[in-house]
């Protein structure tokens, strides 16, 4: 089995393959974080679920932009967006100023 990532949500490195127990269709898997409780998703064998686990969608163009959006508008908090985005805040703040919304330093404009 594949080492697992650090928890996307929190961080953490308490992580474990947990076993669902029996379905119809055999035994569930997935990887919990236990200092989050956030959990990957379910599959059929324990390898295909670290798997699963290790594939971040934070990777992926739509994601990053869903994320950027949910901090823009406040869901989230700065150091969680820029690790699920994969920067550093800096750029964070860049990538807003790009946009005319908001400068390096923090200020805001009339629309705040």
């Amino acid at each position: 089995m594949d080492e697992l990532k650090a928890c996307p949500f929190c961080g953490g490195n308490d992580l474990d393959v947990r076993d669902e127990g029996p379905s119809f269709s055999g035994h569930r898997y997935h990887v919990a974080c236990g200092d989050c409780w956030a959990k990957g998703p379910l599959t059929q064998e324990q390898d295909k679920a670290a798997e699963e686990w290790n594939t971040r969608p934070g990777e992926d163009a739509k994601l990053k932009e869903v994320v950027f959006a949910a901090w823009r508008e406040g869901y989230i908090e700065e150091n969680t967006t820029a690790h699920l985005m994969g920067i550093g805040t800096s750029e964070l703040y860049r990538m807003l100023d790009t946009e005319g919304e908001l400068d390096p330093e923090g200020e805001t404009g009339d629309e705040w």
